[in-house]
């Protein structure tokens, strides 16, 4: 009973916090009365329908979530990779500090404008994404190869128990506890960096297109409703990569 009470709330309590946040756009949107400032939730609703309806919206969505995709990915894997050589070689994580220090530290704004002169548009914003992300998933792995005992491992060697046993049991186990407290994060952060790419590069096929298109035009009621297609993309994005998860700490457990 107590169960079923919690679960209830965990989905009744997001429920009520947008549909007060709904409530709040439609008052707002009924004291401006201008839909070139703030459109009402009706008209924001009508326009994202009419965007289901168009070919070309789709290509967007797909090209930004396979740019998010692909960027993460990379992110990911040199991330984990340079952060396993950095914690195995101690002169490599002295070699890469410098380089994090400076991406970190170097004003975005000069980083992005530099790389929209330097690449193409319909690379730049992977590019961009990178420089911001790449950073956090290399922390993030480094901490989490940092997190394992040492003395596992030398108490291995003396019980003679083989790498494969130590690492399918203890190793990836503490790996991914780790992936998953930041994983989600990173892409969501990759995503909305893609399409923040998309607007300032120009892509010519994107959700920052559209975006920006609709800002030129002074349409803002499909400037929300290509906002609200972003949310619900992230959504999804975020429930994806914890199924995934789920699925390999379920795999683990067999």
């Amino acid at each position: 009973m107590i169960k079923a009470k919690n679960k209830a709330i965990t989905w009744l309590l997001p429920l009520l916090t947008l549909l007060v946040m709904v409530v709040i756009w439609q008052v707002l949107a009924s004291v401006i009365q201008l839909n070139i400032i703030l459109p009402t939730p009706l008209s924001a609703l009508k326009e994202f329908f009419n965007c289901l309806l168009d070919g070309a919206f789709y290509i967007a969505v797909g090209l930004t979530l396979l740019r998010t995709v692909v960027c993460y990915l990379i992110c990911f894997l040199l991330g984990w990779a340079l952060g396993y050589l950095s914690f195995k070689v101690n002169g490599v994580n002295l070699a890469i500090s410098p380089l994090i220090s400076l991406i970190k530290s170097v004003p975005t704004m000069s980083v992005i404008l530099l790389i929209l002169i330097w690449v193409n548009y319909e690379i730049a914003p992977i590019v961009i994404a990178f420089i911001v992300v790449f950073p956090l998933s290399y922390a993030s792995s480094l901490s989490g190869y940092k997190s394992l005992d040492k003395s596992i491992f030398d108490m291995a060697k003396i019980y003679k128990i083989s790498d494969k046993t130590l690492y399918k049991n203890y190793v990836l186990p503490t790996l991914l506890d780790n992936f998953s407290a930041s994983s989600v994060s990173e892409l969501l952060l990759t995503f909305k960096i893609v399409i923040s790419g998309e607007v300032m590069a120009e892509t010519a096929r994107g959700i920052g297109e559209l975006i920006k298109q609709s800002k030129y035009a002074l349409e803002t009621g499909k400037l929300f409703a290509y906002t609200i297609v972003a949310v619900i993309l992230g959504v999804i994005l975020e429930y994806c990569l914890k199924g995934i998860i789920f699925l390999l700490k379920k795999g683990r457990k067999v």
